[in-house]
């Protein structure tokens, strides 16, 4: 540093910080003027550390809340799925039963009867008449499907399913 950057100013300190900056001093091996420099600049270091750490826990902050609102947004969207999955299911179930009534062919019968079990098993977890509206009705499909429909549903869930 050239003597013209460099600026002189007394320091009122204890006897005991002052002895303490000498031992230090002579343990890392220079001056009091260096230690005294070396501690000031470094505090001021720390200052930059502190804020780089908070700006690092407020990126933190939004990375959790993005995290759970994607969280969120899938569980929403699973439910959906799952919504459009059991309405759809019941709706094929009945479209199925109707075919199978009307169809005497046994080509089509044996395909129709499989696909109408796996469309039962996909529609398992519905235990009654309530729950087939409700999820018709969460699908928006009560309002247009005739009331003969939900019943065609329901018979071709099985007895269990009456109230």
């Amino acid at each position: 540093m050239s003597d013209e950057s460099r600026s002189t100013f007394t320091l009122r300190t204890s006897r005991a910080l002052l002895d303490r900056l000498k031992a230090a001093a002579d343990e890392h091996s220079h001056s009091m003027n260096a230690e005294i420099v070396q501690r000031i600049e470094s505090s001021f270091s720390k200052e930059g550390e502190g804020k780089e750490i908070q700006k690092e826990l407020e990126n933190q902050k939004k990375l959790s809340e993005a995290y759970r609102e994607l969280c969120e947004n899938f569980y929403r969207s699973q439910e959906d799925l799952r919504v459009f999955s059991d309405s759809f299911s019941l709706m094929a179930l009945g479209f199925l039963d109707e075919a199978l009534e009307k169809n005497t062919n046994a080509d089509l019968v044996a395909p129709l009867k499989n696909i109408s079990l796996i469309l039962k098993s996909l529609a398992s977890s519905v235990r009654n008449e309530k729950q087939v509206r409700s999820i018709l009705q969460e699908g928006e499909i009560e309002s247009h499907a005739p009331e003969e429909f939900i019943q065609r549903i329901i018979r071709s869930l099985g007895d269990d399913t009456r109230e």
